[in-house]
């Protein structure tokens, strides 16, 4: 979120942030570093049929170092389908619990 979009949103909510002292966080920085390093477009061609290409993403939630909270299904998978973009996601116990 930007810096206006914050401003906005806490002027609605009826607060106030003073000039010069919003600054970003260490896991927002880190957040958009990593962002910057993926690619947005590709060269090659999108097929043409259904199912041809599947992308698939795993991914792993950490437990809140600073909270007592034990996070269970902590792996999720990501599958899209390139042709349609149908996405299926579910979130599971262990990383090859499929």
């Amino acid at each position: 979120m930007s810096e206006a979009k914050c401003r906005q949103v806490t002027k609605a909510l009826g607060y106030r942030i003073l000039l010069g002292i919003l600054k970003a966080c260490e896991a927002c920085a880190v957040a958009k570093a990593k962002q910057k390093r993926v690619l947005k477009s590709s060269t090659s061609n999108k097929n043409t049929e259904p199912n041809s290409h599947i992308f698939l993403d795993l991914s792993k939630i950490k437990d809140p170092k600073n909270l007592d909270v034990t996070v269970t299904n902590c792996n999720w998978r990501l599958m899209v389908c390139e042709y349609t973009g149908l996405k299926f996601w579910i979130s599971l116990r262990q990383r090859m619990g499929w």
